[in-house]
């Protein structure tokens, strides 16, 4: 696939995901999260400081992480208890939704308010397979722009 078509796809997809934006907003409001808060934006922080990343990424709802990281949610975002939405998908033990994450290149390094990463809790729950995941991308290499 080249360049531009890539870019067109990437387009096509959100494009879609805003059509969804209302759709998933909508769904999300009726979690009590959300219950005293007016769902404004992708990023928008629910009563005990989680977002709807963090929902989905507990919950397992891989076509709503999807949707809500094409909008621009915040894969890193800091919520309750200091957790991440991959913090909070291990907690869970959701899989696929850690495979997503990872995939958007989520810190693999954040401590939550325990002091634990989410490699940490993988550990301590004795659970390999998500240790491995969270192990391969920690061990990628990462590229920062330079300065010019």
């Amino acid at each position: 696939m080249s360049n531009k078509e890539f870019r067109e796809l990437m387009n096509l997809k959100k494009i879609a995901s805003e059509i969804n934006a209302k759709e998933t907003f909508e769904k999300y409001q009726k979690n009590s999260e959300f219950w005293d808060v007016q769902i404004t934006e992708v990023n928008q922080r629910g009563l005990s400081g989680d977002t709807m990343l963090h929902i989905a990424a507990w919950q397992g709802n891989l076509e709503d992480i999807n949707n809500l990281i094409l909008l621009g949610a915040n894969v890193n975002s800091i919520g309750d208890l200091g957790n991440t939405p991959l913090h909070q998908a291990v907690l869970s033990e959701q899989t696929e939704s850690i495979k997503i994450l990872l995939e958007h290149n989520v810190n693999t390094g954040i401590t939550n308010e325990s002091g634990e990463k989410a490699l940490d809790i993988a550990k301590r729950n004795g659970r390999k397979e998500i240790i491995d995941l969270i192990t391969k991308q920690s061990n990628k290499p990462t590229f920062k722009k330079r300065n010019k």
